[in-house]
């Protein structure tokens, strides 16, 4: 499950950030939010992954990137208006087009 209201800040492997700004993808892609393909050329924004490193010596406490994803606008759009209504997701192959589903099935009225 994908689709929470609780945006728990627990001790996770790997954690992620979508920035803002939009890019142009500069080659074919996958989109990580819904697992279709994109094309060069098409506008998206990155998932970025982060962690912070388990060495003990380690002394700073700013994140580590680890990984990039590209997000197609569809998604990127889906995704900004969950996190207005207030949910959190978790980022596995295909999470926004889940939460999506989950929100439609859970949270929206159905006809009489």
């Amino acid at each position: 499950m994908s689709l929470s209201c609780e945006c728990g800040y627990d001790d996770y492997e790997w954690f992620y950030v979508i920035e803002d700004n939009w890019r142009i993808a500069q080659t074919d892609f996958k989109c990580y939010g819904c697992c279709k393909p994109g094309k060069d050329g098409d506008k998206v924004r990155l998932l970025v992954e982060q962690s912070y490193p388990e060495e003990e010596d380690y002394e700073n406490d700013e994140p580590v990137t680890t990984g990039y994803k590209r997000i197609c606008e569809e998604c990127c759009d889906l995704y900004d208006s969950l996190i207005e209504l207030g949910f959190c997701m978790s980022a596995d192959w295909g999470f926004i087009r889940d939460a999506h589903e989950e929100y439609k099935h859970e949270y929206v009225r159905r006809k009489a």
